[in-house]
């Protein structure tokens, strides 16, 4: 066991009350050329170890899916949590829900300081805020447009977001097998905000992508990566997949995951030109050890394998889920100790009854909180690829062949197009000038934590031979759909 871990450890409360940095840090914007992220600054290519965070507290008013936690109303949360991410040792993280009439500069400042760059979704769980599982065109809401634009106008000066996802697993709250029936509502989503990013005057070109299910690989993979009508802003500008891999706790080799191979083996087939991210992963499984008396902690080797060399060639990092256990959908008791198929977290708040209002939440590491530590502290993000000497190989230009079975967003009269386009929809105002000062965060005392678990040390006797019956799912898909468990044996559910 290394020391630096039981440093580490100690270390993730203390900073819960001091100020993140003495100095700010100055987080250049991230830039795309090609299938690679660059740093704006110096030109290096920039992979991610990010993870998913949505703070929500085990009871109370705040306990749902469709809360703005990053605003100075919620600073007493998200100033306990940011300290504690960056001593995970994360770059990025996934946020949901914002509401773009409130201010975030606290928390985008916070994250500038902390070194996280930020990937802000869109769409959240309210009337005509997401594309819905309607038959297109009528999956698109034309208040969505307006929410959508409104984000942009409110995030664009933040140099720290990293980029915008214009939703989150559509093609799950479809019938099964037609991803067809609104998949070009959210395409025609994606291009309404490239558009209005484009046409509007100050603000910066921020990546516009899509975030979907493995349920479909090939097929979502190629669509949202190619043009089917003349108009070269319909294809996304990233793409991110949640697929939940490597569901065998004895295997600690790359070479000996097959799921993990063969979706590397099948992203390098679609010769892809944009950049891919994995925006979910972390399969949970009985397989992976008990450790300290915590059930199928898991090892999180697959977030070392993403920044090895092969990985790297097909991946631009990925965000595992999630930062916190949500009580209302981990599937076992609190202090969620036993296995369940629900529970995420890396960690978990207590006391059980804590709302953050009344009863302030204490976060408590589990043990895997400090494999997954381990992992991104052992792995380097930035890259040796200059972007001024990046050629993309001839195989990785232009766009994807579309896939038959989506089609053209031209086949479609748009009822979001009643609005006009971009400058008639919301007034595109130049942006001001943002700067972020010194953030010395002021935190209200909190209290006494759960013991915090000694960081662990492997042991295969610990690792139980039984197998779960169901395969993983995402219990709380962040909140815009709730996604069905996939059926085992389908390609989310492989080692």
């Amino acid at each position: 066991m290394k020391t630096f871990k039981r440093i580490a450890a100690t270390a993730v409360f203390v900073m819960a009350i001091a100020p993140v940095h003495a100095m700010p840090q100055i987080l250049p914007p991230v830039e795309i050329e090609g299938y690679k992220f660059f740093d704006s600054k110096t030109g290096r290519s920039i992979a991610f170890k990010g993870i998913n965070y949505y703070p929500r507290p085990n009871t109370g008013e705040l306990n749902k899916n469709n809360i703005d936690f990053f605003t100075d109303e919620f600073k007493n949360i998200w100033e306990r949590d940011i300290p504690i991410l960056q001593e995970l040792g994360v770059n990025a993280i996934r946020v949901y829900a914002v509401d773009p009439s409130k201010n975030h500069d606290s928390f985008m400042c916070a994250l500038q300081e902390a070194g996280i760059y930020v990937i802000v979704g869109m769409a959240a769980n309210c009337f005509g805020c997401a594309i819905t599982g309607d038959v297109a065109p009528g999956c698109y809401p034309p208040a969505l447009k307006t929410r959508g634009q409104e984000i942009i106008s409110a995030f664009a000066r933040y140099d720290n977001v990293l980029a915008f996802s214009a939703g989150n697993e559509v093609d799950l709250v479809v019938s099964p097998g037609q991803p067809e029936i609104n998949g070009p509502c959210q395409k025609k989503f994606i291009r309404d905000m490239r558009k209005y990013i484009l046409e509007c005057p100050g603000i910066r070109h921020i990546p516009v992508g899509v975030v979907v299910s493995d349920a479909y690989r090939e097929a979502t993979a190629l669509y949202y990566n190619c043009q089917g009508d003349d108009d070269p802003l319909e294809h996304a500008e990233w793409f991110g997949i949640n697929s939940y891999q490597h569901c065998v706790g004895s295997v600690t080799d790359s070479a000996q995951s097959n799921g993990w191979q063969i979706m590397k083996n099948d992203f390098q087939s679609y010769n892809y030109s944009i950049p891919v991210l994995l925006t979910e992963y972390g399969c949970i499984r009985t397989s992976f050890p008990t450790i300290d008396g915590f059930e199928g902690q898991r090892t999180f080797a697959q977030a070392q394998w993403l920044f090895e060399s092969g990985f790297q060639d097909v991946f631009e990092g990925g965000f595992v889920f999630e930062y916190s256990t949500e009580k209302d959908n981990a599937v076992t008791a609190y202090p969620f100790t036993t296995f369940g198929s629900g529970n995420y977290g890396v960690g978990y708040f207590s006391p059980s009854d804590c709302n953050d209002i009344g009863r302030a939440c204490a976060y408590n590491p589990k043990p895997e909180f400090f494999n997954l530590q381990s992992a991104y502290n052992d792995v380097e993000t930035t890259g040796i690829i200059q972007r001024d000497s990046f050629v993309p190989g001839q195989h990785r230009v232009g766009r994807s062949k579309c896939p038959d079975r989506f089609p053209l967003l031209s086949s479609y009269s748009w009822p979001s197009d009643i609005l006009g386009d971009t400058r008639d929809d919301l007034s595109c105002t130049e942006q001001v000038s943002f700067t972020c000062g010194v953030v010395t965060p002021t935190i209200s005392p909190k209290p006494t934590p759960s013991p915090i678990p000694t960081p662990p040390t492997m042991s295969p006797t610990k690792i139980p031979t039984s197998q779960p019956t169901s395969s993983p799912t995402n219990p709380n898909l962040p909140p815009t759909e709730v996604s069905p468990a996939p059926p085992c044996g389908c390609i989310s559910c492989t080692n």
